[in-house]
């Protein structure tokens, strides 16, 4: 009887630590990081200057406005740009 109950405790445990699976990352985040950053660069070389913020803002009028965010001595300053970045 002793060894049945064993044998069904080590059964049981084996099945349930083979069962679980890990979690797949999916490659969208890296995909997604990656447009961002090319976005980034490619408006640091037009600006000829170090870009760490891309933004839009609507105003009460409806008039959407572009800007980049850069750093000038210890501030983050931003700039409003004429075009949207694509």
């Amino acid at each position: 009887m002793k060894k049945g109950i064993y044998l069904l405790i080590v059964v049981l445990t084996t099945s349930i630590s083979l069962g679980q699976t890990k979690k797949k990352i999916e490659s969208k985040p890296k995909e997604m990081e990656r447009d961002i950053n090319f976005k980034l660069d490619s408006l640091s070389k037009v600006y000829k200057m170090k870009i760490y913020s891309y933004g839009t803002v609507s105003d009460k009028d409806g008039i959407a406005r572009h800007f980049v965010g850069y750093i000038e001595g210890n501030e983050l300053k931003k700039k409003i740009i004429p075009k949207p970045v694509k």
